[in-house]
């Protein structure tokens, strides 16, 4: 569980030993989106948010759960921010 709270906050992940899918929900008026890098110079990482939210975790490297546009915070609308990642062997359906 983590929280977005101020304009251009970032939370990072190191998830290159994780196996599994990635499930990443939220709450709030934040457009919330968690990004898996496959490397450092990965230019289209794949993107986790409320419609497309559950992908595999392979071949990721970094995860990255950010605003969408860098714009908004949390810390001013109630449980905005807000969000819950899980890792299951549980397919994507």
């Amino acid at each position: 569980m983590g929280a977005i709270e101020f304009v251009g906050e970032f939370d990072r992940y190191n998830v290159a030993s994780a196996t599994g899918y990635l499930r990443f929900t939220y709450s709030g008026p934040l457009d919330l989106v968690a990004l898996l890098y496959n490397g450092p110079n990965d230019a289209y990482p794949r993107t986790l948010d409320p419609v497309a939210n559950c992908a595999p975790i392979a071949p990721a490297t970094l995860l990255v759960v950010r605003d969408r546009g860098l714009a908004r915070a949390g810390f001013d609308e109630p449980l905005s921010g807000r969000y819950t990642l899980e890792i299951s062997d549980t397919p994507c359906p």
